[in-house]
Parts: structure tokens; C-alpha cells; sequence
């Protein structure tokens, strides 16, 4: 086998990997954003109660010491808001 006909497999198999991910992602974007921002959920706001948007703006608030996925979520859901 040569190289080319290697990588085309793998390349496929990369892209379906790709496009599921971001199917799950758009598929619940709640379950990704939970996923995301749960370890910062429980070090920063899980005293909070829940509704009326209280957990959003505890996170929104801590921003900066937010993981960096979790920062992703928030600064994602701060653009679709505007």
C-alpha cells in the first residue's frame, strides 16, 4: 500500500469523527455546555439556585478563571444573546 492510499482512510475516519462531535455539540447544546462547564460549575456556583439565568451569570461573572472550554460556552452564548 502506498501512503496516499493510507491516508485517505484515516482522513475520512478524522472528518466523520469531526462532524459527530459538532452534531452532539448542535444536537444538545445544553448537554455540551453542562459537559463543559461542570467542574466550573461546582467550584464557583454551586451554591447558586437554579433558574432565571442565576447559574449563566455566576459563571459569566467568574469569566476569567473559567476553564477554557467552559469560557468557550460562555463567551458563545454571550454572542448569540446580542
Amino acid at each position: 500500500m502506498t501512503r496516499t492510499t493510507l491516508l485517505h482512510p484515516l482522513l475520512a475516519a478524522a472528518l466523520l469523527a469531526l462532524a459527530s462531535a459538532a452534531h452532539a455539540e448542535t444536537a444538545d447544546p445544553q448537554g455540551a455546555a453542562r459537559s463543559a462547564c461542570a467542574a466550573d460549575y461546582q467550584t464557583f456556583c454551586a451554591t447558586e439556585s437554579r433558574g432565571g439565568g442565576r447559574i449563566y451569570r455566576c459563571l459569566k461573572a467568574r469569566e476569567n478563571e473559567l476553564s477554557p472550554a467552559c469560557k468557550a460556552v460562555i463567551q458563545g452564548a454571550s454572542a448569540r444573546t446580542r
